[in-house]
């Protein structure tokens, strides 16, 4: 219900209900959840797939792009066409995790707004929009 909410917001935002969304952790448990309830929301070529292991994610059938949260050379090139993030928080240690969460938010935020990353970590029990103030290190 409320991932919904936020694609729905986003597409009425930027008024295009074709816009690309992107979904960390493609590859994990929780990421592909996500994946398929987003599909469920737009359509299966509105949604690409972020992995750190693509091949562990080709099943879902969308498109699968690298995801490796400490490459951010890669996560930059992957953020090509995307409209919306939607950041699933890794599993690392917390201190590594923050680092990590940092790259892909840094690589974000070459892109576009900070608004448009939408973050879901663990431990909370929503989704979270990015403002500046969470952005800035």
């Amino acid at each position: 219900m409320i991932l919904e909410l936020i694609v729905q917001h986003q597409c009425l935002k930027y008024k295009d209900p074709k816009m690309k969304v992107a979904v960390t952790a493609a590859s994990g448990k929780l990421g592909k959840e996500i994946v398929k309830a987003t599909v469920s929301l737009l359509s299966k070529s509105d949604v690409i797939g972020l992995a750190r292991t693509p091949e562990r994610a080709t099943d879902l059938g969308v498109e699968i792009r690298p995801g490796d949260y400490n490459d951010k050379e890669a996560l930059e090139k992957s953020l090509k066409g995307i409209d919306v993030l939607l950041l699933v928080s890794g599993m690392d240690a917390l201190d590594k995790r923050i680092g990590q969460h940092r790259n892909v938010i840094q690589a974000a935020k070459k892109k576009w707004c900070e608004e448009n990353c939408i973050y879901k970590h663990s431990g909370c029990r929503r989704w979270q929009l990015f403002f500046k103030c969470c952005t800035e290190q």
